[in-house]
C-alpha cells in the first residue's frame, strides 16, 4: 500500500520520477520537472497536518513551483492562503487521477496501473535491501512517536512542579539533559 504516510514517503523520497508521476495527474502539468525532493519526518504540527514531502519543481516556461504534500487530519482548511487542490482518495475511476487513487490504495504491486509506481512499491515490499530500509523507517516512526509522548507527559510532570527534574528524566525514559531543554522551551 503506497498510500500510508511512510510508505509514500519511502516511494517518493529517493525517486523525483515517481513524484514526477503523481504531480503530472494531479496537477494537469505534463511539463513539470522536478528539481528536488525533501522529506520531513515531522509525524504532526501544532495545525493537525502532517507534512511529508516539499517538491521544487520547474515547468516548461520555467515557472518554479514549491510543492507542498500534505495531509489533513482533521478534514479542515489549512488557514495559510496557499492554493490548495484536495485529492480525493476515494475516487477510483478509469481516469489518471482514478487509477493513481486505485495504486495508493493497492496492496499487490502486480495489479497497479502505473508501472513506475508498482515498480517502487514492489522493491519496498519484495527486495530485500527495500524492505530493510521500510523496516527501519517504520521503526524510526515509532521511535519519534514514543519520544514525542515522553515529552508530552514530562511537559505535564514539569508543570505540576510536584517531582525533581531528575525524577521526572527517571520516570519517563529521558536525559536530564533532554528534560531540562524542555524546561527551558516552556518559559520562553
Amino acid at each position: 500500500m503506497v498510500y500510508d504516510k511512510t510508505n509514500m514517503t519511502k516511494c517518493f523520497e529517493d525517486s523525483p520520477a515517481c513524484t514526477e508521476l503523481v504531480l503530472h495527474i494531479v496537477l494537469n502539468k505534463p511539463d513539470l520537472k522536478v528539481q528536488e525532493v525533501k522529506v520531513q519526518y515531522t509525524i504532526k504540527n501544532l495545525q493537525g497536518r502532517s507534512v511529508r514531502l516539499d517538491i521544487y519543481a520547474t515547468d516548461g516556461s520555467g515557472k518554479k513551483y514549491n510543492i507542498e504534500i500534505q495531509k489533513a487530519d482533521n478534514g479542515e482548511s489549512f488557514g495559510d492562503d496557499s492554493h490548495i487542490i484536495y485529492v480525493n482518495g476515494a475516487y477510483k475511476d478509469e481516469s489518471p487521477l482514478g487509477l493513481l487513487m486505485k495504486d495508493f490504495f493497492c496492496t499487490n504491486p502486480a495489479n497497479m496501473h502505473y508501472k513506475m509506481l508498482a515498480d517502487r512499491t514492489r522493491y519496498f515490499k519484495e527486495d530485500k535491501e527495500g524492505v530493510a530500509t521500510m523496516c527501519k523507517a517504520m521503526e524510526d516512526m515509532v521511535l519519534e512517536e514514543i519520544t514525542g509522548t515522553k515529552k508530552e507527559i514530562a511537559l505535564s510532570m514539569i508543570k505540576d512542579e510536584a517531582l525533581s527534574l531528575d525524577k521526572i528524566a527517571t520516570y519517563v525514559g529521558l536525559t536530564i539533559e533532554e528534560i531540562k531543554k524542555l524546561t527551558k522551551e516552556r518559559t520562553e
